[in-house]
């Protein structure tokens, strides 16, 4: 519909295919009814009450909640250590929750073009001679090896 490839989105209301789902190599079928189960949880009641409760890493949240090891280093881990910017998911169950959520209620989308697109989106915002590049060598591959910074930043 918007270009996105529905089968790589592990949560998206309201539209499944569980002929689709159940043959990816992310997880197993009890693990894609786990992400189902644990979107349920954390949208029932208030925002506040994904700060309630117990509060652990989302890496043994992840495990006390049953996902096998295959769900977590191919799907959680890289998307999750996206949005944290640390792949070891020592960061809050608590904040786990509320973006599980936030992603589960709201409308979420990818840029045609890639990821890579949101710096260059925003880059360009930015008036000449205000940003220098470098390179920088980076312990995974990426598109473009220029790391941006602000003037005045070493």
């Amino acid at each position: 519909m918007w270009g996105l490839d529905w089968r790589t989105c592990a949560v998206h209301a309201g539209y499944w295919n569980p002929t689709v789902e159940a043959c990816d190599e992310v997880g197993t079928l009890p693990d894609k009814l786990r992400v189902a189960w644990l979107r349920s949880r954390v949208c029932r009641g208030s925002v506040n009450d994904a700060f309630g409760g117990p509060d652990v890493s989302t890496l043994d949240f992840l495990h006390e909640c049953g996902f096998s090891s295959n769900i977590i280093e191919r799907f959680f881990r890289p998307f999750l250590g996206g949005i944290f910017l640390e792949r070891e998911l020592r960061t809050s169950s608590s904040m786990f929750r509320f973006v599980f959520r936030m992603l589960a209620r709201g409308n979420t989308s990818i840029p045609s073009l890639g990821m890579q697109q949101i710096p260059i989106q925003l880059a360009s915002s930015i008036p000449s001679g205000n940003l220098r590049a470098s390179k920088a060598k980076l312990p995974f591959p990426v598109f473009s090896r220029q790391r941006w910074r602000h003037r005045g930043q070493r």
